[in-house]
């Protein structure tokens, strides 16, 4: 399995400070060479995956995952449930309608996650750490968000993510080649 390095930058590749590590990784999704990388089987064929980046000013990093894309009611309502494992950097992004309060939990989910709530743009606003495999608690951000990235539980402050930190995807830039992100909600 071939897992993508972190890449240093200022700013993530569609800024105007390009790394020859975060275009190096990005190319390479885009032509299949890290395909495999970040498969979950249970979730392939049923969810479209794209790649994105998180621009983690605290951190100085930039952090490239594959994400499944939940765009659907019946994708959303699935989720992650039933997956027993899941690669380093990979997750997957919830999309919710402008005006709906995304709210989360893990029935039938058998792995911990940080999830990730993002405003209209992919800024991080809040990120619920170490969701509970199982648990029906209902899981929402204290302010308005549009989106949630879902990744394995801890990753989030292993890797030094905060509030303020930024997704790139092409849900929220127009800019971010459509060929890695595959689809607009």
């Amino acid at each position: 399995m071939m897992i993508m390095p972190p890449c240093r930058s200022e700013r993530c590749p569609t800024r105007s400070s390009k790394t020859v590590h975060c275009l190096l990784a990005a190319w390479l999704l885009l032509y299949g060479l890290a395909a495999s990388a970040g498969a979950v089987p249970r979730l392939e064929g049923d969810f479209d995956r794209s790649s994105l980046l998180i621009d983690s000013a605290a951190a100085g990093m930039c952090y490239h995952f594959e994400a499944y894309m939940a765009r659907t009611d019946r994708q959303r309502a699935r989720g992650l449930m039933h997956v027993l494992a899941m690669p380093r950097f990979t997750g997957m992004i919830f999309s919710f309608a402008p005006g709906q309060q995304p709210t989360m939990w893990m029935r039938n989910t058998l792995i911990p996650l940080d999830m990730l709530f993002l405003d209209g743009d992919g800024r991080v606003v809040h990120i619920a750490a170490d969701a509970v495999p199982q648990s029906l608690r209902t899981i929402a951000s204290p302010v308005p968000a549009r989106s949630v990235l879902e990744i394995n539980g801890g990753l989030a402050a292993e890797l030094g993510l905060s509030a303020g930190d930024r997704v790139v995807h092409a849900w929220f830039d127009a800019g971010w080649p459509e060929a890695l992100a595959q689809a607009r909600p």
